[in-house]
Formats: C-alpha cells, sequence, structure tokens
C-alpha cells in the first residue's frame, strides 16, 4: 500500500481517538494539520474529508457496524477503524473498496491488533458487497428513526425540527446539512469592479472553483480551497471569510458613515470589518469578545485588512456596561447559540446539542440581550441574530426583545432576492433561514428600533 494514503488514514483515526474523549473536532484536525504542513492540498482535503465524515456520520455508520459485526464488544479503536473504512466505502466515490479494507486491517495490525484484523477484514468486505443493499429503517413505519439513521442525527433532535418544521423541510435541511459545505468570502467592498474581476480570475488559476453567490453583489463561493490563507488577495486583505448569512447580517442593519457600532460578541470578526467598512473612517465599531484570545482572532482580521476604526475590547457581554447606555447607533447582538444551523459545518455539533442546553442558552442570550436593549440610542438600531434553528433562541427571543419596549423594524428591501415567505417574514422584521429552502446555513435574524 502507498505510505501516503496509510499516513492519512493513520493521521484520522489518532484524530477520532482523541476526539472520543471529549477532545473539540475543530482544534484537533487543525493542531494535526498543523503538523503535517508538508502535505499537498489532497491529501488534507482527503484527512479533513474522513475525520470530518466519520463524525458527522457516527450514527449511520455505527447502525451498519451493528448491522454486520453482530456484536456490541468492540474495543474503541475498532469501532473508529470500522467507522473509517464504511465511510470510505458508502460515501467516498475516489476510494476503491478494496483500498477501504486493506488499510483498515492494516490499521489494525499497527495497533497491535492482529487477532482482530481478520474480523475488520470480514465485516468491512460484506459491507462492501452489500453496499447497495444495506437494510435502512422503514420509512414508511418509523419516519424518525429512518430520518435519524439515514441523515445521522440524533432522535431527539430528529423529534423536535419535524415537529417545528414539518416533515418535509426537516428531511429537506437534513439532506442540505449533509452536502459538501463551500467556503464563501467577502471581497472588500471598496475595490473597483475591474480589481475584483482579476482577484477572482487569479483565484481561480490557483484551482479554486469560485461562483457568484446570489445573496450579496460581493459573495463568492469557493470549491477545491485546500487554505484560504494561501490564495490570492488574502494577506493583501482583499477578501475575507465570511458566511453568507453572516454578511446579510450586516447588510441589513443599514449601518450608515459616521455610525457609532457596537458588536458585542464579535470574535472572529467578520461582521465587525464589514460594519467597519460600512462605517467608514468617520465612524467607529466597538468590538467586543469574552477573551483575549477571541479579541487577538478579531485584532488579527482588522490588519490584515487594513481597517483601523475598530477598538477591540474584552468584555462579558452579560455585564452592563453603564458607559455605553444609549451611546450606539447600531448595536449588533450576535448570540452565543447551540449551532444548529450550521450542523453541516461543524461536524459534533449534533451530537454535544440538548433540550437542557438549548434552554440554557437561550436564558444566557436573555441576559445578553437585556443589555443590548439598553445600549441603543433613540432612534438607533439592534440586530439580534443567531446560526440557529430553535424556536427558543429566536422567534421566543423576539417576543422577549419586544417585551422590552423595542419596536420590529421590517427590512424586506434588502432581502428582494429570497422567496416570497422570507420577504413576508422580513417586512415583519425577522428572518428564519434553513438549509434546503435558502441557499445558506441556518441563520436567525431579526431588527428592531428604539422610538
Amino acid at each position: 500500500m502507498d505510505k501516503k494514503t496509510t499516513e492519512n488514514r493513520r493521521i484520522v483515526l489518532a484524530i477520532l481517538m482523541e476526539a472520543d474523549e471529549g477532545d473539540k473536532l475543530s482544534s484537533l484536525l487543525k493542531n494535526s494539520l498543523d503538523k503535517v504542513d508538508y502535505m499537498d492540498k489532497q491529501d488534507k482535503a482527503f484527512i479533513t474529508r474522513l475525520t470530518k465524515g466519520c463524525i458527522e456520520r457516527r450514527i449511520t455508520l455505527d447502525y451498519v457496524i451493528a448491522q454486520y459485526a453482530k456484536t456490541k464488544k468492540l474495543k474503541p479503536v475498532i469501532r473508529n477503524i470500522l467507522r473509517m473504512a464504511i465511510y470510505q466505502i458508502l460515501f467516498m466515490d475516489s476510494v476503491k473498496d478494496f483500498a477501504a479494507c486493506s488499510e483498515a486491517v492494516n490499521l489494525a495490525k499497527e495497533r497491535g491488533l492482529q487477532g482482530l484484523s481478520s474480523f475488520v477484514n470480514g465485516v468491512l468486505r460484506n459491507i462492501a458487497r452489500e453496499k447497495d443493499s444495506i437494510k435502512w429503517p422503514d420509512k414508511t413505519k418509523s419516519y424518525q428513526q429512518y430520518l435519524s439513521v439515514y441523515y445521522s442525527v440524533p432522535e431527539w433532535l430528529v423529534d423536535y425540527i419535524v415537529k417545528l418544521y414539518g416533515k418535509d423541510k426537516a428531511e429537506a435541511m437534513f439532506d442540505a446539512m449533509d452536502q459538501e459545505s463551500m467556503v464563501t468570502i467577502r471581497v472588500n467592498e471598496e475595490l473597483p469592479s475591474s480589481k475584483i474581476a482579476d482577484l477572482i480570475m487569479f483565484i481561480e488559476r490557483s484551482g479554486t472553483k469560485v461562483t457568484k453567490h446570489p445573496y450579496s453583489d460581493y459573495a463568492y463561493s469557493l470549491d477545491d480551497v485546500g487554505g484560504v490563507a494561501g490564495l490570492p488577495g488574502f494577506n493583501e486583505g482583499l477578501f475575507t471569510v465570511q458566511d453568507i448569512s453572516s454578511q446579510m447580517v450586516i447588510n441589513i442593519a443599514g449601518i450608515e458613515k459616521g455610525n457609532l457600532v457596537l458588536d458585542m460578541c464579535a470574535a472572529p470578526g467578520g461582521k465587525t470589518m464589514h460594519a467597519a467598512l460600512l462605517a467608514g473612517d468617520e465612524g467607529k465599531v466597538i468590538a467586543r469578545d469574552i477573551s483575549d484570545d477571541k479579541i487577538s482572532l478579531i485584532e488579527d482580521n482588522a490588519d490584515r485588512l487594513g481597517i483601523n476604526n475598530v477598538t477591540c475590547e474584552v468584555h462579558d457581554a452579560t455585564k452592563l456596561d453603564e458607559s455605553m447606555i444609549e451611546k450606539c447607533d447600531v448595536v449588533i447582538c450576535d448570540a452565543p447559540c447551540s449551532g444548529l444551523g450550521v450542523m453541516g459545518r461543524k461536524a459534533d455539533i449534533r451530537y454535544n446539542a440538548s433540550l437542557d442546553g438549548i434552554k440554557s442558552l437561550a436564558q444566557l442570550q436573555r441576559s445578553i440581550i437585556d443589555n443590548a436593549v439598553r445600549y441603543v440610542k433613540k432612534g438607533g438600531i439592534l440586530i439580534y441574530s443567531t446560526c440557529t434553528i430553535t424556536k427558543e433562541e429566536n422567534a421566543d427571543n423576539r417576543a422577549y426583545i419586544l417585551e422590552k419596549g423595542m419596536k420590529a423594524a421590517g427590512f424586506d428591501d434588502k432581502v428582494s432576492f429570497l422567496d416570497e415567505k422570507a420577504r413576508l417574514m422580513a417586512a415583519d422584521g425577522e428572518l428564519q433561514l434553513l438549509p434546503g429552502q435558502h441557499d445558506c446555513d441556518g441563520f436567525y435574524i431579526s431588527r428592531y428600533i428604539k422610538e
């Protein structure tokens, strides 16, 4: 076997074993890739996809293992080796089935489990032969179980989303989250059109596919990108990574030149930089977050983009700053949330969420909202947003904000490209974006004015 392909799988197995101990996947993956910076883009992409795929598809993979292994007593390392191989067999057309099986056997032997290598080989070869006829839960008899297994979403979460949005929207959402997520960038809006065209051309020449996003004049989706920091124009600050949903938050805010803007939970700073551009040199953006590490991310972004009208401060958003009461033209309250709208990007979110956790986050959000409302000056704007899809964190908190005396402020003119139902919501001052229905992550945006 190719030593390189064996090393790639060895790295993935090590990450999965650490993830089983509760370590955060994103940091594990980043640290592992940093250690093998010498690898080419294709190898890093393979490691990333296989790692995330095994985490994201854990329920599906374990269901298949149970069908063929006929035992619940599997060593953790053997279970992860099987997960890796089954993911390649079922979801990675670029990998030959025999290669996935053989490399799994090699990994078992490397881990000193020669006695189990024949078991691994037998299970995987049976799955490879029957991969097109695996018996999934009966969709007509147990719809929720089918969705849970087929899309690898915990059953409690399937039940929650089906009850909230209905079967059709729920399945469309899960299916969309299963698709490979693209990276979205925002090109500097002050660049002349000719310079933007040159930038896109140079990025495409580097081997990255670039697609204009329909929701913004300055948003582009990138496919087949190994690392954004290595792309032409990144170090020069010609563009920044910012999901389209995040871009919409600032587009909807209505920031004007000279405004004082407070971004309460700002890291890593995508919305802050966007707001700073709109506020101009005569305006100011105060970007706050809870730790020095988070603030450093914002400062790094500002330095790279050459933005000078941003002040970064460590501040706990749940603590009232009396010096800011009724001082701000615009307050951006993009609150910490369950993140269920970005399950497709963050593979382990679905397993870390819980109903109790959602309710607890909703209470945390309200403690931040209490302060956000007080910071807005008369005639000023409050934007409340989350990257989730739950009622408790979104619609219920909107009702709470309205009870605080804020008035809903529509923004339908800012979302003319969306479907009619979304425009009607926006006219009423809120918008729930859903994967499978809209061309973006799951995201909630609401807008208010202080009269």
